[in-house]
């Protein structure tokens, strides 16, 4: 007689959970923002620390043209520690253009993110959940590594457990990172 194993976890299709998973509880909400994959993000990046985005949501603009923001990634000390919102780098995590993913990098929850006394609130961050918004308590946390150039991963993996959700941003991948955790939400542009 074999023995029945049963799995570690449920799996449900995408799309296909109750109401009460999607982001408004109605059949119309946004469903599974979090925990399925990471999720690749467009139109935002850091490079060596410096936030770039696009301000309006253009996906036509050509990534060497996003705009720069007055927005930085500091770190609390030069070998890790918790990221801060500035307006210059002082405490660098590796080299310059460095794009490796081996090396120090920072971490914190998404509400507990610090800013430096010359750092100027920015909107636009804010309403990407970049900076912390006032009031707003989300689950997840922020991965950085202010040194060459790196894409936003949204949400977090099912594997990532409490630390996934809606406020979890990684930036601490290169581009070129391949792992079965990481997706992407398609989105649709009209011509």
């Amino acid at each position: 007689m074999s023995e029945i194993i049963e799995p570690l976890h449920t799996y449900t299709l995408t799309g296909k959970g109750p109401n009460a998973w999607n982001h408004n509880l109605s059949e119309w909400g946004i469903a599974d923002l979090v925990g399925n994959v990471w999720e690749w993000s467009d139109q935002f990046k850091i490079v060596d620390g410096r936030m770039y985005c696009t301000a309006d949501n253009n996906p036509a603009l050509a990534e060497t043209s996003w705009p720069a923001l007055a927005a930085y990634f500091d770190s609390s000390s030069p070998t890790g520690g918790v990221p801060i919102l500035s307006n210059s780098v002082t405490n660098r995590l590796g080299d310059i253009g460095d794009d490796s993913t081996t090396g120090y990098s920072n971490s914190v929850g998404w509400n507990a993110m610090g800013m430096s006394a010359g750092y100027t609130s920015q909107l636009l961050l804010r309403r990407l959940l970049v900076e912390p918004v006032a009031g707003a308590s989300l689950a997840g946390g922020l991965y950085t590594r202010n040194y060459g150039t790196r894409l936003p991963l949204r949400g977090g993996a099912t594997s990532f457990g409490a630390s996934a959700g809606l406020g979890t941003l990684g930036l601490h991948m290169i581009r070129s990172i391949v792992n079965s955790s990481f997706g992407f939400r398609p989105a649709y542009f009209p011509a």
